[in-house]
């Protein structure tokens, strides 16, 4: 996964490492369960971030967070559940760069442009291939051959970055990311093309059967936080400790776990730290 880094490290160090909420988070909220709604299949990258997401909100916040899939209307359904709720803070839907298509050509029942107030960016990452370890595919543009057999989901995305990358190819598309997945496994296909989160943590967890093709297709996609405009308990917490992190009084804590999870020095968030 090739995340915004320093918002998803700061996301995640706030709530596995931080001892307490702002003083203002404290007094009433949360009290009773929250919820995120995805609007994807389970395996998919939405899905994967949301539940490492809510696992480190609830050990933080001291409430559980259910994750709930809601397929269906690219998405709209997830969102529509969130758009009537009471914006009470207690629900959020975590959204992908397709929903902003979406919302610009009408294709919610709801005003997809002002139902939802920003929260929080989670994370950004490319849309890659992954093949088996044995593969005679090295690299992507191998995949362009009549030889060739991928597997993808059956988004609009998918089979535009099919067309562009690999136009000679059969494509097999599936109605989800785990499908796709099965497919490889069984030799169906001949390479699967998702985004990262989802084919990293595939990989990851292949046994060394599967590897990642070098490049990337495209720009980055992205997922992000969003609650009826009123829910600003959480955005205020959010955004209070992510500070604390980045360019605050807890830096030393976030430097310890960048270098200790990527290998390297974080960009220096407060312009007094540069070298």
């Amino acid at each position: 996964m090739l995340p915004n880094r320093r918002r998803a490290l700061a996301l995640t160090a706030a709530f596995a490492v931080g001892p307490a909420l702002p003083a203002f988070a404290q007094q009433n909220w949360p009290q009773r369960a929250l919820r995120i709604l995805i609007g994807t299949s389970p395996g998919g990258s939405p899905d994967i971030v949301g539940r490492l997401l809510a696992d480190k909100m609830a050990e933080r916040l001291g409430q559980s967070i259910t994750v709930e899939n809601n397929t269906g209307g690219g998405g709209g359904i997830a969102a529509g559940m969130v758009s009537n709720a009471s914006p009470d803070g207690y629900n959020m839907t975590l959204l992908t760069a397709g929903y902003a298509s979406g919302a610009a050509v009408g294709k919610f029942p709801f005003d997809g442009d002002n139902t939802f107030g920003f929260l929080s960016m989670v994370c950004a990452y490319p849309f890659i291939y992954q093949v088996p370890k044995d593969s005679p595919i090295k690299k992507i543009e191998d995949l362009d051959s009549a030889d060739v057999t991928f597997g993808a989901s059956n988004t609009a995305a998918m089979i535009d970055r099919a067309k562009r990358y690999a136009p000679r190819a059969k494509a097999m598309y599936f109605d989800t990311d785990s499908a796709a997945f099965q497919a490889l496994k069984s030799r169906r296909v001949s390479a699967v093309q998702a985004d990262s989160a989802a084919a990293e943590f595939q990989v990851a967890h292949s046994n060394g059967a599967w590897v990642k093709l070098p490049g990337q297709l495209g720009s980055l996609n992205g997922n992000a936080l969003f609650m009826k405009p009123g829910d600003f308990q959480l955005w205020l917490c959010l955004d209070t400790i992510v500070g604390e992190y980045t360019h605050g009084s807890r830096f030393d804590e976030y430097e310890a776990l960048y270098r200790k999870w990527f290998g390297a020095e974080p960009p220096p968030a407060r312009f007094y730290s540069a070298k």
